[in-house]
């Protein structure tokens, strides 16, 4: 039998493997606890961690981070409000945790999105769509969409750098976004926000922002940088940096999504 035979097969035999696991760990957490509480960290010790228990690692500390940050989460719930969250969002969330429990910044989002479904005034916020949404975020994806959901309106810029009808397509780029994020690259920063635009957590859009002075783009050290570096390219022609202002924001559909997914004290 050929490798790539053998791990579908495998693949399909965790996959009824896992079905099993969460039934019983299901209802073996709620006849043991009956509380909400219990059944999911039931639930995360018999389905996120059977694999690593197999495997002989340390599932132990993984089981006790996981039950302090959900005691965490849910602590200021009130315990009649407390309820176990619906199958569709424990389960998929369950099951991304296998993979992303290792990576701070999805699995606050995950564990805030397990407590959220957990309170009965706050469980409407929830869709099952935000796990899927999660697993298509990157470590930066999250730390950028946390920011800009704190910011309100964004300045952001097409900067281009050239001459004539001419620019440098890899001199700037799509996104300049320097109130963001201004550590981060502004090349990952633009692909960051691209894929959150994809997402539909962000919008972004060509009005501008009234009052905002985009000319200071224009100043900016990166942008200095690049525009030094295309005049060393090319010294015979007289270049030039052109702004054309756009405007980022969380829109209704990012807004509910961080407050299902993002915590106060994060």
């Amino acid at each position: 039998m050929e490798q790539n035979q053998v791990a579908e097969i495998a693949t399909e035999v965790l996959k009824e493997r896992s079905k099993d696991i969460y039934d019983d760990g299901l209802k073996s957490a709620t006849r043991e606890g009956g509380e909400a509480l219990q059944t999911i960290v039931g639930l995360f010790n018999n389905v996120v961690l059977y694999p690593v228990k197999k495997a002989n690692i340390t599932f132990k500390y993984k089981l006790e981070q996981f039950e302090q940050d959900l005691k965490r989460k849910t602590e200021k719930t009130p315990s009649h409000k407390l309820i176990e969250p619906p199958l569709a969002i424990a389960g998929p969330t369950l099951e991304a945790l296998k993979y992303t429990f290792d990576t701070k910044e999805l699995r606050e989002m995950y564990i805030n999105l397990l407590s959220t479904s957990m309170n009965v005034d706050t469980v409407i916020l929830t869709h099952p769509a935000y796990v899927d949404i999660i697993k298509a975020m990157s470590p930066l994806d999250a730390i950028v969409f946390q920011r800009a959901s704190k910011m309100g309106q964004i300045p952001c810029s097409r900067v281009t750098i050239g001459f004539d009808e001419k620019v440098y397509i890899n001199a700037m780029p799509k996104i300049f976004i320097p109130d963001l994020l201004d550590t981060e690259n502004p090349f990952l920063l633009s692909s960051s926000v691209e894929n959150l635009c994809r997402l539909g957590l962000l919008t972004h859009s060509d009005n501008t922002i009234i009052g905002y002075d985009y000319d200071l783009f224009r100043n900016h050290d990166f942008v200095r940088l690049q525009f030094e570096k295309c005049k060393a390219i090319n010294t015979e022609v007289e270049l030039k940096i052109n702004i054309n202002g756009d405007v980022l924001f969380v829109n209704d559909f990012g807004k509910n999504f961080a407050k299902a997914c993002l915590s106060d004290n994060e």
